[in-house]
């Protein structure tokens, strides 16, 4: 299965369990993750682990917005908004990276 074959399902999967998710206020992960396990079978460990960089990248995401709402960029929450945003990239793509 070459990469557009797997991206496909995977898209579209991502599409519905947002959708689905949204409905129904369950996080995307808790559907996401049982269609690549038994629809796409990728290993378990692999599937929590995408959900969970997905997770982390959102949440600092809307973390540092948070923080970083009605404040200008110079100010210290401004600063360590935007920190904590460049930051946290950085250690999402080293845990996404390999280990075997």
């Amino acid at each position: 299965m070459n990469i557009l074959e797997f991206s496909a399902p995977i898209g579209l999967g991502s599409l519905l369990a947002g959708f689905l998710g949204a409905l129904t206020g369950l996080g995307g992960g808790a559907l996401l993750v049982p269609f690549l396990t038994l629809a796409l079978k990728v290993d378990m460990r692999d599937a929590i682990g995408a959900s969970l960089i997905s997770v982390m990248a959102t949440s600092s995401g809307a973390a540092a917005a948070y923080v970083a709402e009605d404040q200008p960029r110079g100010t210290a929450r401004g600063k360590w908004a935007w920190g904590f945003r460049c930051h946290h990239r950085e250690r999402l793509i080293a845990a996404a990276l390999p280990r075997r």
